[in-house]
């Protein structure tokens, strides 16, 4: 259970990140992990949607370096849930660049895509992507 202290300053932290909505650790949780999950499966939209749907990564990781908030001695078990599927979702990414110097979420693409995302990965990045409908 959440305290009712550190639940208003995790949804203020989150409408301060710039997000229109109020969201719950448990929210911004599930969010990402839904997002991960559409992209095990072949994720079936445009980069622009993609990229669209990949900011709840990008929020994560402005609340995760958010002094105030503290979440990973306030919030642990949010902390292990984002790693998890971290996790998962680096799995699914192509290898990194040794010189790469952007959010390890965003500097590559997924292994695998639907068709639209698979033609715009390849010509955005190059090389070639798995299509998976």
């Amino acid at each position: 259970m959440i305290s009712s202290d550190i639940d208003r300053l995790f949804r203020e932290a989150v409408q301060g990140a710039g997000w229109s909505r109020s969201l719950s650790a448990s929210e911004v949780a599930a969010e990402w992990e839904r997002f991960v999950v559409a992209c095990e499966s072949g994720y079936d939209e445009n980069i622009y949607e993609y990229n669209n749907d990949l900011s709840i990564r990008d929020l994560i990781e402005v609340l995760l370096n958010d002094a105030d908030l503290d979440l990973r001695s306030r919030l642990d078990w949010w902390v292990e849930k984002v790693q998890t599927v971290d996790r998962r979702f680096r799995q699914l990414l192509r290898s990194r660049d040794a010189d790469s110097a952007g959010a390890w979420w965003r500097d590559r693409p997924l292994l695998f895509a639907g068709p639209e995302l698979a033609a715009d990965f390849e010509q955005h990045y190059g090389g070639s992507v798995e299509i998976r409908q």
